[in-house]
């Protein structure tokens, strides 16, 4: 994620946009039934 020369605030607003992209996706479809596997099980790139 971090790319070369990037920092960790770079890393930390990269993850951030990531988690609410990722949050949005799921509330969307089901958020009942997504919301229950949304916990640590993130497959993270």
């Amino acid at each position: 994620l971090v790319a070369p020369g990037g920092s960790t605030f770079d890393y930390l607003y990269e993850f951030s946009e990531t988690r609410k992209v990722l949050e949005e996706f799921f509330k969307c479809p089901a958020p009942n039934e997504e919301k229950e596997t949304n916990g640590e099980t993130f497959p993270f790139q």
